[in-house]
């Protein structure tokens, strides 16, 4: 099976001073900014504990790492996509999935596939060769589509 690393990044108020990830595969961190190597494809619930000298509050969410049936997914796709508009560079970045096979494929207005990259937890996509306009996008994992929108690119 394959070897999947996750970046993760504390976002807590607060200040906190300790942090206590639990990655939902039996490891953990007390690193602030952990990375960690799942061991193959599935849902795993992540915890993160962050505590400070007046309290600690533990939040958690699920990371589905490239769900294959993705027809039956129980959970909304979270996809950023920054800056858009775009003028040269944008950063494609999933917060609650880790494509293992994902591809983006940018569409002109004429529904022609113009623009295609590879993605991972965090993909910059460089736009500059490509006229001013509205570009419609789908990613896709294993060619089963599992997130559509536009792309707005500016001079």
């Amino acid at each position: 099976s394959d070897l999947h690393l996750v970046k993760f990044r504390d976002l807590s108020y607060f200040n906190p001073t300790e942090w206590s990830w639990d990655f939902g595969d039996g490891a953990g961190s007390s690193d602030q900014y952990p990375s960690h190597l799942f061991s193959g494809d599935g849902v795993y619930d992540v915890c993160l504990t962050v505590s400070n000298e007046n309290s600690s509050h533990t939040s958690c969410d699920t990371l589905n790492i490239g769900t294959t049936n993705t027809k039956d997914l129980s959970f909304t796709m979270d996809v950023s996509i920054f800056p858009n508009p775009v003028i040269d560079v944008t950063r494609v970045a999933f917060h609650n999935y880790l494509p293992t096979k994902g591809i983006i494929y940018l569409k002109n207005s004429q529904g022609q596939r113009i623009y295609s990259q590879a993605l991972s937890q965090e993909t910059n996509l460089d736009l500059s060769s490509l006229i001013s306009g509205i570009y419609y996008y789908e990613i896709q994992e294993r060619e089963n589509v599992i997130h559509v929108g536009k792309i707005v690119k500016v001079d």
